[in-house]
């Protein structure tokens, strides 16, 4: 297993992928690394490509977030993008991706059976889930699912906020047309304050096929908060398993049940200025669990 590097002032011809002489890209970098390797990315922005498929089991690793977003940001600039996860687990930490929509049905997708996308420390803002059944930020449309749970989604400590559907319609954060999923969801926040048009559901109505696996949703100490209008929560009727403890869920319809729920203002420090640390009156203070 190697560590390799990329910089916003690396090169993809000339860069080796050293830390004196960096690649530039996460394309160049996942064609150049095997699996279990380390990729660091330096601070700062990269142009998020439109098109990129995960074929191995890469970890790519921006700085520690010792306050505030992370610095190591991929941006597409308002452009469309379509990621796959395909045969394998694309890893990211501390890492910022922003401005983007999407191409298809999705930004963060899936290509093949047995593949995962797994986040920890990461933020994602300014994304645009184009409007229509089954479009999301986080989708399974196109992978092949069997009867078994083979692909999934895990975030762990990330940030969602300023995202949006687009075209004034509703869209989603998670959406899933084949089912056999499973979504490990920990100490994260969405905050959505949109117009009604434009609401983001926290998981497409009725789109966990039971014909293709049924999927399991797990959420442990996260803050779901749409503060412009009630929306409903969406999550089909045949999920085999929609479990969570200490959730602050607010703004929503529909909820599932869950163990000890709230509905209250977890009181932000600052959204104006994308600062989604709690006051210390917060109501979210010390409801976790231990996970």
């Amino acid at each position: 297993m190697a560590t390799y590097y990329i910089a916003t002032t690396g090169n993809d011809s000339t860069g080796t992928g050293t830390v004196g002489n960096p690649w530039l890209t996460i394309g160049k970098a996942h064609t150049s690394s095997a699996s279990g390797d380390t990729v660091n990315m330096a601070a700062g922005t990269y142009t998020w490509s439109s098109s990129q498929t995960f074929s191995k089991n890469i970890t790519y690793v921006g700085p520690t977030v010792t306050s505030g977003l992370p610095t190591a940001i991929v941006s597409a600039s308002a452009a469309s993008v379509l990621w796959y996860a395909s045969g394998f687990t694309a890893t990211f930490q501390n890492v910022w991706f922003k401005s983007a929509g999407m191409s298809d049905y999705g930004i963060f997708d899936f290509l093949t059976t047995a593949s995962y996308w797994v986040f920890t420390n990461c933020a994602f803002s300014d994304l645009i889930s184009t409007a229509g059944a089954n479009r999301a930020i986080f989708n399974n449309i196109r992978s092949a699912t069997g009867a078994t749970v083979v692909c999934g989604y895990t975030l762990t400590n990330c940030l969602v906020f300023n995202c949006t559907g687009a075209s004034g319609a509703s869209a989603n954060y998670f959406s899933n047309g084949h089912g056999g999923m499973t979504y490990t969801i920990t100490n994260c926040t969405f905050y959505s304050n949109v117009s009604a048009a434009t609401t983001l559901h926290f998981v497409s109505t009725n789109q966990f096929d039971s014909s293709n696996g049924n999927s399991t949703m797990t959420l442990k100490n996260n803050i779901v908060w749409n503060a412009a209008t009630s929306t409903a929560w969406s999550g089909g009727n045949t999920i085999t398993t929609y479990a969570g403890s200490s959730n602050d869920l607010l703004g929503y319809s529909s909820l599932p049940t869950l163990t000890s729920t709230i509905s209250s203002d977890p009181l932000f420090v600052d959204v104006a200025s994308n600062n989604y640390n709690l006051r210390p009156t917060s109501p979210c203070i010390d409801t976790g669990v231990l996970i």
